[in-house]
């Protein structure tokens, strides 16, 4: 019996699962390897080349186990981005390096990713694995937190990431423990206290999202619900009350949490000059042309982009191809988030919380592997002739 029959459909899909988390645990680790410096290099490099060998052993185990008739569509979207990353290459030599870094995130990362969730059938398995490994990526919040000697500053990237976590740990609060909770809380503050604005809004709008949606029927109401609307209830009126002295404490201590800072001088919704950056891409779309594929140009090369996934999208293919792609992907999401039950309602919700959101408000979707774990999720529901799925 070779390995390919010895392998069950659990099995695959616990190890495209693996190739998943493994690659959000790549890029978690490096936000934080970059931020701190609690860790020798030494040790460092050992950690990343041990989660690099457990992509790649998640990677060739999943190869083993992929239906040849899904393995056309992976192929396919891999030779299309190859080939805009090859165009931008040539075309823009000026800015090759940006070229360089968004092709190995995306080719040999964020595609991996894309593949793993779309072969996936038991979303059980995967959300398990999910939030086994999530904790993890809560460690590594507490290195950037704790790392940190000097005054606390905006780390924008890892925030987000910490939104997966979060989210995930979010959709455990009903049925689990206090623990979960005092969890939940703990990841809030991270955020809070060392990231962005857009963050903290994301999380806000997955927790309403989330309550909206879920189940779709009258929730009953538990005892960590009770517990926690008690425990905020009380928590809130300390903190009215002893504001002041917080305030002077911290100031004391030397922090400067910025969001913090912007909430009392009133700067919370300032823009930063986004607006000004995602006005300046609408004036200069339509002067492209209504239909192209290129990835990476001078006006969105990494240092400078739109700061908006659907801006982004209709800059890279156009503002007609564009327009239709996001059109197509919110009506097969309006319909799952309709329809789907249990751990892939879930898993959609925190992939589209710590995927999608974030985009709105920063980063790009060609470096964040999350965005294209939703998307994999979606296009596992895109029909055709016959009504079987791509």
């Amino acid at each position: 019996m070779d390995l390919k029959t010895k392998i069950n459909k659990n099995n695959s899909d616990l190890w495209l699962s693996r190739l998943f988390i493994s690659v959000i645990l790549i890029k978690a680790s490096n936000l934080t390897f970059n931020n701190t410096d609690l860790l020798p290099e030494m040790l460092e490099r050992i950690f990343i080349g041990l989660l690099f060998l457990f992509f790649l052993t998640s990677f060739f185990l999943s190869i083993i186990v992929y239906n040849r008739k899904n393995q056309g569509l992976i192929l396919a979207v891999a030779c299309i981005f190859t080939l805009m990353y090859f165009w931008s290459y040539i075309k823009y030599p000026q800015i090759r390096s940006s070229v360089e870094k968004r092709f190995l995130w995306t080719v040999f990362l964020n595609i991996p990713v894309f593949a793993s969730i779309y072969n996936i059938y038991d979303f059980h398995i995967l959300y398990n694995t999910v939030y086994k490994y999530s904790f993890l990526i809560s460690v590594f919040g507490t290195m950037i937190f704790i790392g940190d000697t000097t005054i606390l500053s905006s780390n924008t990237s890892f925030s987000a990431m910490m939104l997966f976590p979060l989210c995930i740990h979010l959709t455990k609060i009903e049925n689990k423990k206090i623990f979960q909770i005092v969890l939940c809380a703990y990841e809030f503050f991270i955020i809070f206290s060392h990231g962005s604005r857009g963050s903290l809004l994301v999380v806000f709008i997955f927790a309403i999202l989330y309550n909206l949606f879920q189940k779709r029927n009258k929730q009953k109401i538990t005892k960590a619900k009770i517990f926690a609307f008690h425990a905020g209830f009380l928590g809130s009126v300390l903190i009215l009350l002893n504001f002041e002295n917080i305030l002077k404490y911290i100031e004391n201590k030397e922090f400067s949490i910025r969001n913090l800072k912007f909430l009392i001088e009133g700067n919370f919704l300032d823009t930063n000059g986004r607006f000004s950056i995602q006005a300046d891409y609408l004036q200069k779309m339509f002067l492209n042309s209504p239909v192209r594929f290129i990835l990476v140009d001078l006006q969105n090369n990494g240092t400078f982009y739109p700061h908006n996934i659907f801006l982004e999208v209709m800059w890279d293919y156009g503002y007609l191809l564009g327009s239709l792609l996001i059109i197509f992907f919110v009506i097969i999401f309006i319909k799952r988030i309709l329809l789907c039950r249990d751990s892939e309602f879930k898993i959609m919700m925190v992939l589209f919380g710590a995927g999608f959101l974030p985009l709105l408000f920063s980063f790009t979707y060609t470096e964040w592997p999350l965005f294209w774990a939703l998307t994999g999720y979606l296009c596992k529901f895109i029909k055709v002739k016959g009504g079987y799925t791509v």
